[in-house]
Formats: C-alpha cells, structure tokens, sequence
C-alpha cells in the first residue's frame, strides 16, 4: 500500500515523497481515515493491510479502552460495518432524506431535497437532481421515527460511499481519530500563503487563502494557525481545522487580494510594516 495516495494535499504529497518519510502505523490509519478522496471499501482494504503487513503500536488516548492501534482499527472498521448493514435494512418507521454540498464541508449546499419512505426512491431523486451540475458529495440520512435515531450516508461525486456516521446505536459507538498525537513534517514556512483545495476558494477559513503562522499540535490539535481576510477586507487571525489539508495558493492562476500578499511579505521580513499598512488601508477603504 502507498500511504501517499491517502494524503489530500498534492504539495505535503510532493514534500513526504521528497523527504523519503517513514510513516508510522498510526500515521498510516490515521490517513487513511481523512483521506477525502477514497471510498468507504478502499479505506477498509487499506485498513485491512495495515492489520496484517505494519507492525502494531501502542496508543495513549483519553479513552484507554484501546491500548494498540491494531486493536482501534478493527473496533472502527466493525463500527462501520454494523452502521452500513444497519442503514440498508428495510426498517419500518423510517425515513430517508438527503443534502447535496458544493465543497467538502458542507457549507454551500442545494435546498434539501424532499422526504421518501425507502432508500431506492431517495437515491432516485438525488441522481435525477444532480445530472445538471457538478457537487462535492451527498449525505443521505435515516431516520428512526419511533427513537429519533438516524444514521448518515455519504456519497462521493461519482456517488460511490465515502463514509457513514452515527453515534446513536449501542453495538456501534462512533469512535474518532480525533485524539491521536500526529506530527508529520509539511513544507509550509511562516508567512506562505495558503489555502484548502477541499473547499470553496471563497470560503472564509476552510477555503483560505490565509497567510500561514505555525501549527497548533498540542492535545491531538492538527490546527493551522494563521491570518483570514474576510469579505470587507479585514484581516483577523484565526485557524484552519487541519493543516494536513493545505496547499500552496498560485498567486498567478488563483485570486489573492493585494493586502494579503503584502501582509506575507511583511511576515516574511520582505516588506516593513508602514508599506503593508498604507497597502491594508487603502484596500480597506475601496471595500467599504
């Protein structure tokens, strides 16, 4: 298994190959539960060889219920079994609706579509709405309508499963990567500009641009520390939620405003701080 293939940015992709970066098993399960770009049968065969060909390791979680990763992972990829298997049975008392997201995270989606008794007539009205433009992916929901129960399906854009969630049945608690202690090197200095290929380019911190600072990587945090410029042109330090996800922004084929390039060069000592803020100022001023 090349572990690269579940890395999201193409340039921390280049960088780790560059390096000849020696992964950890942890760092390997780790990436194969963010890739974004894999589906929900890839990442388990992905996860099924890293159970039988990398050595196993210990994990030190608030939760001490696993004390070796191998022992996490087949707890995960059970979990997700049992919500597939779950999700696809012909309840009663159950309904299925559906969103349709631009990017990513979900925050730019179409009107969510209508209510249907069974998955079929739901997965029928999704595939007839979405024949005339492009999306990021679909989540479909059960739900339970005698224990308000529900369970999310999400779908890619070529509509193959990328995920399933819910944290509501007892032989299938959600269980997340969220506290694991990841360091993997990335080639991002203090001051490059920076954005999230994943996301809407516009949008405010999943998209970026953002002038990159540092990463935050105290308690399991893979947060990206840096300064967002909002729509009025105001410059505000805030944090992207992985760093992981990150790129390089081309200041020649993608839209960066003159203040943000002249705020990274005057974090990169390129530029004294008066020139910045006559540049920021005016900026400011034909915003407003």
């Amino acid at each position: 298994m090349d572990v690269l293939n579940f890395v999201n940015s193409k340039d921390i992709k280049n960088y780790l190959l560059d390096i000849d970066y020696k992964f950890s098993t942890i760092e390997c399960a780790f990436l194969v539960y963010q890739s974004a770009y894999t589906t929900l049968n890839e990442k388990h065969i992905a996860f099924n060889e890293i159970l039988e060909t990398m050595p196993d390791e210990s994990l030190i979680l608030k939760n001490n219920t696993f004390n070796s990763i191998k022992s996490y992972i087949r707890h995960f990829v059970s979990n997700e079994r049992i919500l597939l298997k779950e999700f696809f049975k012909n309840n009663k008392n159950c309904v299925y609706s559906y969103n349709v997201f631009f990017d990513y995270y979900g925050s730019s989606k179409l009107e969510p579509g209508r209510v249907f008794l069974d998955y079929e007539n739901c997965i029928e009205d999704i595939s007839e709405k979405v024949k005339t433009f492009e999306f990021n992916n679909i989540e479909v929901i059960k739900f339970y309508l005698d224990n308000s129960k529900k369970i999310k399906l999400y779908l890619n854009s070529n509509m193959k499963i990328s995920a399933v969630i819910s944290s509501a049945f007892d032989d299938a608690k959600e269980i997340l990567f969220n506290e694991f202690q990841i360091h993997i090197p990335i080639p991002f200095k203090k001051g490059d500009i920076l954005y999230d290929s994943k996301a809407l380019f516009d949008d405010i911190v999943f998209g970026g641009p953002f002038v990159f600072i540092d990463v935050l990587n105290e308690n399991s945090s893979m947060l990206a520390n840096g300064y967002f410029e909002n729509e009025k042109g105001k410059i505000f330090n805030s944090y992207h939620p992985c760093y992981m996800d990150l790129e390089f922004v081309s200041i020649e084929n993608q839209t960066v405003s003159n203040s943000m390039v002249a705020f990274s060069n005057y974090i990169k000592n390129d530029t004294n701080l008066n020139e910045f803020l006559s540049l920021y100022y005016e900026e400011i001023r034909s915003k407003n």
